[in-house]
């Protein structure tokens, strides 16, 4: 079955460089149930497009599929990582836009405990940054 659209770009993605044996995609929506047991999940340019409770959905139903083993990657912008300093102009712009809004560190991390969730790690990646998110015990 061919797929169009976000999907098939990521599989050829995946397929491309040559992790075709380790990773998958699959159409549905991050508001409903999400397959369980992968070794994670990844929300890349997503939650910012979200308000807090659409966002804290999201990543509840990460969470959920995740369970104890798995981890979710926020690739976002978020703001100044190292001072905790909002990016301002991202911030609005979000907002304008989508409803949504830009977070900091801080933010992200009130916001993944509802869940179960705790920041484990942060890796700058440009402009964006890589938040792994692990199931907190």
């Amino acid at each position: 079955m061919r797929v169009a659209g976000p999907v098939a770009r990521a599989e050829q993605a995946i397929v491309s460089a040559g992790l075709g044996h380790r990773a998958g995609t699959q159409v549905g929506s991050f508001f409903d149930a999400l397959p369980a047991g992968a070794g994670g999940y990844v929300l890349s340019g997503v939650l910012h497009d979200w308000d807090d409770d659409d966002a804290l959905r999201i990543l509840r139903r990460c969470a959920d599929a995740a369970s104890e083993t798995g981890k979710v990657l926020v690739v976002d912008h978020i703001g100044d990582a190292q001072s905790g300093t909002p990016d301002t102009e991202g911030d609005l712009r979000m907002l304008c836009h989508v409803r949504g809004r830009e977070r900091t560190l801080d933010q992200l991390g009130e916001l993944a405990e509802s869940p179960g969730l705790e920041v484990s790690s942060l890796t700058p990646a440009g402009s964006r940054s890589i938040i792994e998110l692990r199931p907190s015990h």
